[in-house]
């Protein structure tokens, strides 16, 4: 999983010193309509 942290205003330039690569993974679930309209409805 690929995470930093949020509470950082603003946006930096510059270069970046990968200190280990971990494979990123994609969780894929397929969704049915109707479970998916009531998801929808929780926000």
């Amino acid at each position: 999983m690929i995470s930093g942290i949020l509470a950082s205003p603003g946006i930096a330039f510059g270069k970046a010193l990968l200190l280990k690569e971990d494979e990123i993974v994609i969780d894929r679930k397929k969704f049915l309509p109707t479970r998916l309209i009531r998801k929808l409805n929780v926000f």
